[in-house]
């Protein structure tokens, strides 16, 4: 539980990481 738990938090924590990279990736191109 508390594995599958951890695994779904790195996964957010990464898919964050790639949203506002393309945010910001966004907004420099304007």
């Amino acid at each position: 539980m508390a594995l599958s738990f951890f695994i779904l938090f790195i996964n957010y924590k990464i898919d964050g990481q790639t949203a506002f990279r393309a945010l910001f990736l966004k907004s420099k191109n304007k």
